[in-house]
């Protein structure tokens, strides 16, 4: 799967959205970072970083889940409108509990609707976008097994219809043959020619009916 499903990567892209998280939302509200104290930023720094690390797990279990449900070679559509859905839904749960805790319980402050929107409109995106990227590698994953599947039963087709050919064909009837035409040109060389030119057309009509039968 790769480096970038990793618990790891998830930590380490964690920490460097929550790092500035604090700045840019003070940037987005026109707050004077004179007012933003270093306790604040760090309880701040922290909820975000809780917050979108659990966002992260939730949203890699819920991509492995529908691994097995719900491929992507599978119904493609389906299963991207079912991973943005659920996205969205689990980013409104994560935000809403981060900043109540965040307001109400850390700093005891009023929670504040206007910022509820904008924290899970950036959210979301940045869900969606990562939901995107850790699933980009499965999809790509499963598309070349399916055109590796693809050409090992187009291969395997190939050899069943070659020994389908050769089983018609086989040696024992070609002697049978073969010893008809000695018999009959000891006998009647005149019949044995005859024999020998209708040959091709039987060997033509076992072939044809050959193919219809594969196709039945």
């Amino acid at each position: 799967m790769g480096f970038i499903n990793s618990r790891l990567a998830r930590l380490i892209i964690s920490a460097i959205l929550a790092g500035p998280a604090y700045a840019v939302f003070a940037l987005i509200r026109n707050f004077p970072f004179s007012q933003i104290t270093t306790y604040s930023y760090v309880e701040y720094g922290l909820t975000a970083f809780v917050s979108f690390f659990v966002l992260f797990e939730v949203q890699h279990w819920k991509s492995k889940f529908f691994d097995k449900s719900l491929a992507w070679t599978k119904r493609f559509i389906l299963r991207l409108l079912i991973e943005i859905v659920s996205s969205l839904f689990f980013t409104v749960i994560v935000v809403i509990a981060a900043y109540s805790f965040l307001y109400k319980v850390v700093w005891e402050m009023d929670i504040y609707p206007p910022s509820i929107y904008l924290y899970v409109t950036i959210v979301s995106f940045i869900a969606i976008s990562f939901m995107l990227l850790t699933n980009s590698i499965p999809i790509i994953q499963e598309w070349k097994n399916s055109i590796i599947q693809n050409e090992r039963l187009e291969k395997e087709n190939i050899i069943a219809k070659h020994e389908a050919l050769r089983t018609q064909l086989s040696p024992h009837f070609l002697f049978n043959n073969l010893s008809t035409v000695n018999g009959l040109i000891e006998q009647d060389p005149k019949k044995a020619k005859q024999y020998v030119n209708k040959l091709p057309e039987v060997f033509r009509y076992i072939l044809q009916h050959r193919n219809d039968e594969l196709v039945s």
